[in-house]
């Protein structure tokens, strides 16, 4: 049995798009700040961005998975029925 998808909204889309926006721009500003920064005695400059950055990617990656994969629940009208009584 095939569930059927859940098509995303035309404001889910934009907010996503938002989302991509602000990891962008926000990530690019705090690199290149890093980079900006005096290199040490030793020449390393640790990239404590990367945190960061990685995290925030994979909840980018979430918020495109929450929105595009979605699959119709063939059981929740029943169990919302169910409930309400």
């Amino acid at each position: 049995m095939e569930l059927a998808k859940i098509a995303p909204t035309t404001k889910q889309k934009s907010l996503l798009w938002m989302h991509i926006l602000a990891f962008i721009v926000i990530n690019a500003v705090l690199w290149f700040l890093w980079s900006k920064k005096e290199t040490p005695a030793d020449g390393f400059k640790y990239p404590v961005h990367i945190w960061m950055t990685s995290a925030w990617a994979l909840a980018l990656v979430a918020h495109w998975a929450a929105l595009f994969t979605k699959r119709e629940d063939k059981g929740m009208d029943k169990f919302k029925h169910d409930a309400a009584n």
